[in-house]
């Protein structure tokens, strides 16, 4: 990374790069998305799924706009990106402008939405909660993409994008003519990141995965990453309050359309119990998506508990009310 200082800029463009965390890749990290916004071509965010591209699979163009110092890209700690992805295209990234160099307040840790907080008007304020932190450690080499990791890559983009307009004095109405007087942002700072030697990168790529993809510890955070995939798309069917009454689960992985959460109090609501763990008491284990956990399989296999899908417990509901 190398400190340019200012220069003259003619657009900008908010950046962003999500990537696998451990759990969900075989080998070294490496940058599976990228997220440009700019008023200048469309509102729409660009959401380009890049794991799979080697450094001469990158278009030129893209290639070109990474290298361009007179279009500042920026991002809460966008020159981390811009290594990233200088390290895997094996290209220059130039025109790097992180937000939170420009805070008045540096007493705490600047994320990207207490910088939006203070710096864009209301409508602009996000509160990422529980559910986009599982979107954020999710499977971001997946194809295609969800709707909600779409949501969650653009909008990162987009706000990036927000926040150095107010900054700057902009407004979103004019957000078009952010750079129409010369020499408005003489005084942004950029920084630029440049490929990894030959040797490094070699190096870098013949790295093992850190531990081992399938290890309990890995297998825990994959499925806390994993978002229902029917989440809010689902009638539960709600019975008499005895309708589960005993009717004992353990909840493993990842279920289709409800929270973990969400399905002990379902069970509980309907008179049954939810365990922690596998017992001769269990009449049910539930999982619909991710791993079960290795110990609680065999288990239930030794004593002929059965693996079932959420939809055994709401036809259990269903049922009651026949």
């Amino acid at each position: 990374e190398t400190a340019d200082g200012a220069r003259r800029l003619r657009a900008a463009v908010g950046l962003d790069c999500e990537w696998c965390p451990p759990w969900f890749r075989d080998g070294p990290e490496r940058v599976d998305t990228v997220q440009l916004y700019s008023p200048l071509v469309g509102d729409p965010c660009l959401v380009l799924s890049v794991g799979k591209w080697g450094a001469g699979d990158v278009p030129p163009e893209l290639l070109a706009l990474l290298a361009d110092g007179s279009v500042a890209k920026v991002g809460v700690n966008v020159t981390g990106d811009g290594a990233r992805l200088a390290r895997d295209f094996d290209c220059p990234v130039d025109g790097l402008h992180n937000l939170e160099e420009r805070r008045k307040d540096s007493s705490s840790r600047a994320t990207l939405e207490t910088l939006c907080r203070s710096t864009c008007p209301e409508s602009f304020h996000i509160d990422k909660d529980a559910l986009e932190a599982k979107v954020r450690l999710g499977n971001w080499a997946a194809w295609p993409l969800t709707e909600l990791q779409l949501g969650y890559a653009s909008m990162d983009a987009l706000i990036g994008f927000a926040i150095f307009l107010y900054q700057n004095g902009g407004t979103w109405a004019a957000r078009r003519d952010l750079f129409s007087k010369p020499g408005t942002f003489d005084g942004v700072a950029l920084r630029s990141c440049r490929p990894l030697p030959p040797h490094e990168r070699k190096k870098l790529q013949s790295a093992p995965a850190a531990g081992g993809k399938n290890s309990n510890f890995f297998l825990m955070h994959r499925n806390r990453s994993i978002v229902p995939p029917n989440l809010h798309k689902k009638e539960h069917p709600r019975g008499a309050a005895d309708a589960l009454e005993g009717t004992v689960v353990v909840i493993s992985g990842v279920l289709d359309s409800m929270s973990r959460e969400d399905m002990t109090q379902y069970v509980l609501d309907h008179g049954g119990e939810v365990k922690r763990a596998v017992t001769k008491g269990t009449t049910h284990l539930l999982n619909d998506h991710g791993s079960v956990g290795p110990s609680k399989l065999k288990k239930c296999r030794a004593q002929g508990i059965p693996v079932v899908s959420e939809d055994v417990i709401f036809g259990l509901v269903a049922n009651s009310l026949k």
